[in-house]
């Protein structure tokens, strides 16, 4: 039996961290692997153990020495890190920590947008590759597509009752990727690192307009979903300033839409490659038919739920003629990141 495959997975409380650990432990329990999964609220790390065998541990990434504690003994790892510009400094730590750690391979998760495109995080994703690339280590990169979970989430920041919302015009064909499906891909390639060295992997499933979508989620479902569109400056303003989330990551997600309503931009470079997903998977990707019908008790609540504000002032005790201000947030609040799901816009 060779060395031990010792992964850590950064990011394992998020969307799709926590589909990578569970496909690690499900789908490659037999390739003598040892699987970390790197936390900061215990809380919400409790439940990845009924994956399996998962050993949990500690991260502050403003803290270099828990940065190391975690990377001891480990050979490859999965960077996915918070959704702000504090990217940069927190994957700088780790990937520095790794090169003295002797991890072989990085497995990043990054976005399928070039950073042409002039969107920030597009630009933050490529100076961190490039980091890796110059560090010496293996390596691997995941450019993911737009996530399909983000329409059931953080796609539905404050809809009408019946109503499915997306940033462009409904007739832009774009590209997308569950996050069980991404989630399968990279613990794919963690499983088996060298057979992936210095690789880097555009990834989307299948391509759909939102009118599309809209048609076969009611065909699934049953219900008169209908289409709203949210112009790239409200999500702006919905995602600054309701939802805490950072201005210069959201400005580069708004220039995205606004791109993709021109017709031009990182929506249009997008590639769908399905024999590339099953080459490294071993099986076909979920189709939106599935996911829609994976995902119909969420769609349905879509017909009735009250919007996103109302529901976040019902969590804090706020009446609805209440200002849901960034001074009435709780603090954690004001400074929360976006989850990593909310990133895949145009790869959250």
């Amino acid at each position: 039996m060779g060395q031990q495959n010792v992964i850590l997975v950064f990011g394992a409380t998020g969307t799709i961290g926590r589909e990578v650990v569970k496909n690690l432990c499900q789908e490659h329990s037999k390739n003598n692997l040892r699987i970390k999964a790197a936390y900061h609220s215990e809380e919400k790390a409790r439940d990845l153990k009924n994956f399996g065998d998962v050993e949990l541990v500690y991260v502050d990434f403003e803290n270099k020495e828990s940065i190391r504690n975690a990377l001891h003994g480990v050979t490859t790892l999965y960077l996915l890190t918070g959704y702000t510009v504090d990217m940069l400094v927190h994957s700088w730590a780790v990937i520095s920590e790794a090169q003295k750690a002797g991890v072989l391979h990085i497995v990043h998760n990054g976005v399928m947008q070039s950073p042409n495109s002039l969107a920030s995080y597009a630009v933050w994703h490529f100076m961190i590759e490039k980091t890796i690339e110059r560090s010496g280590l293996n390596y691997t990169f995941i450019r993911p597509a737009i996530y399909m979970d983000n329409l059931l989430g953080y796609g539905n920041w404050e809809p009408e009752p019946g109503t499915v919302t997306w940033f462009c015009n409904q007739d832009v064909p774009l590209i997308w990727i569950s996050s069980a499906d991404l989630g399968a891909f990279g613990a794919a390639i963690l499983a088996n690192p060298g057979a992936h060295r210095n690789k880097e992997y555009k990834i989307g499933t299948g391509t759909m307009t939102m009118r599309q979508i809209v048609e076969k989620a009611n065909q699934t479902t049953g219900l008169n979903l209908q289409f709203k569109k949210v112009s790239p400056d409200e999500m702006m303003d919905i995602m600054v300033n309701k939802l805490g989330n950072e201005p210069e990551y959201m400005k580069g997600t708004a220039l995205l839409f606004k791109q993709a309503d021109e017709g031009n931009g990182a929506v249009q470079e997008m590639t769908e490659d399905v024999s590339l997903f099953k080459s490294v998977t071993g099986r076909n990707p979920e189709d939106w038919s599935q996911f829609l019908l994976r995902n119909s008790d969420k769609l349905r609540s879509l017909q009735t739920k009250s919007t996103f504000t109302d529901r976040l002032k019902q969590t804090m005790g706020l009446n609805n003629n209440s200002s849901l201000s960034q001074s009435t947030k709780p603090a954690a609040m004001q400074s929360m990141p976006a989850r990593p799901g909310l990133s895949s816009f145009g790869k959250s």
